[in-house]
């Protein structure tokens, strides 16, 4: 079952609002602060456990019996639905029911959270963030719809140069709201690293020129302790652009409530912290390489010998973090934009218009034959007087 959070007033759906920062009601325009309405939700549901409790104590043995007899004999049909259940699991997508309308969602096995096609209810499946998928931390969207549309405009500078139907306003709206899964790290680095310095000093005496190369051995040796970085556990979005939007501010890390996701689409990780590894490796000796760098630049000449640093192996936890997404495709090529939800900070892959490129090219052509020939005209004129 796809679950949607309702409004205490008029049951209707509630999406979260980036702007003010708490649940709205589009339909009675009610708003709630995020905590104060999961208090209110818990309440609620340990109430109906209380009815529910009370209620199967009531429950006469005749009736016990008549369940009982009635689960044996679909037995085998049960079966059936398991064996289906299982089959459905492995496929790319699965299928859930809208509780405001009853109608079937159709889902990919990674998304957390969606919209009903039907009654465009916020849809949170609630599988997808139980048990293990349950993420430790969310940031909440800051940046509005209408805030992404316009850092994409700016970003590609109203598109002069992009495909004509790039900046069209069919194309614009499908800026979509994700939260994206991130894994975030920790690891401590023991630097050891041995390298060469070779300083060359000239200096004349009269007529007579000498030079002296000094050679200095270095030993960088150097504790770090990395925390919280962002490395994304979904297969399906590009590395290098989740890293170009960094940073987030782990100052508004927040603990995980689904009803911040109402009104986003949400992805599960397909990607375990196991599968990073090796990539939070690579960032924490780029990073560390910086850092020698850095310290080794009074040095002179430096030449890397021996690195013997020890990566310990990394810890992590699950947080869903905003990012507004853009997917165009062109000539059979796909292109991407997105922008931190939080932050504001864009990234992306913009697509040149060969028909816009040609056209600027003969029109500046043109242009040049124009001043060309004014000069020239000049020139003659001038000769002529």
């Amino acid at each position: 079952m796809a679950q949607i959070v309702k409004c205490p007033n008029c049951t209707a759906s509630l999406h979260f609002d980036a702007a003010s920062g708490k649940v709205q009601c589009e339909y009675c325009g009610a708003s709630f602060n995020v905590d104060e309405l999961m208090s209110s939700a818990t309440e609620a549901d340990e109430k109906k456990l209380e009815d529910l409790a009370s209620d199967k104590e009531q429950v006469t043995e005749e009736i016990v019996n008549e369940v009982t007899y009635e689960e044996e004999a679909d037995d085998e049909e049960f079966k059936e639905e398991i064996d289906e259940s299982v089959e459905l699991n492995e496929n790319e997508h699965q299928e859930f029911v809208c509780n405001n309308c009853g109608a079937h969602v159709i889902a990919d096995r990674s998304t957390s959270a969606t919209f009903c096609v039907f009654c465009g209810s916020p849809q949170v499946i609630q599988s997808r963030i139980e048990d293990k998928f349950k993420p430790r931390y969310i940031i909440p969207f800051k940046y509005t719809k209408e805030q992404a549309i316009n850092g994409f405009l700016k970003w590609c500078k109203g598109g002069r140069f992009a495909p004509f139907g790039f900046v069209s306003s069919e194309n614009i709206n499908k800026i979509t709201g994700i939260y994206v899964p991130f894994w975030l790290f920790d690891q401590e680095v023991h630097s050891d690293i041995h390298a060469e310095s070779k300083h060359v000093k000239s200096t004349t005496t009269g007529n007579k020129e000498t030079i002296t190369t000094s050679t200095y051995d270095i030993k960088y040796l150097k504790k770090f302790k990395f925390s919280r970085v962002p490395l994304d556990g979904s297969s399906k979005l590009d590395d290098m652009l989740m890293e170009a939007i960094e940073p987030f501010n782990y100052e508004e890390l927040k603990d995980f409530n689904p009803m911040y996701l109402a009104g986003y689409f949400a992805e599960r990780y397909d990607l375990v912290p196991k599968d990073l590894t090796e990539r939070m490796n690579k960032r924490s000796k780029e990073y560390v390489q910086q850092e020698f760098n850095e310290w080794t630049t009074s040095y002179g000449s430096v030449t890397s010998k021996t690195d013997n640093s020890v990566y310990l192996e990394p810890t992590a936890k699950y947080a869903l973090l905003p990012v507004w997404f853009l997917h165009y495709k062109y000539l059979s090529k796909d292109y991407y934009f997105c922008m931190n939800g939080q932050t504001g900070e864009v990234a992306g892959i913009l697509p040149n218009s060969r028909l816009k490129t040609t056209l600027i090219f003969f029109v500046l052509l043109a242009i040049f034959a124009v001043i060309a020939r004014i000069i020239l005209g000049s020139i003659i004129g001038g000769f002529v007087g």
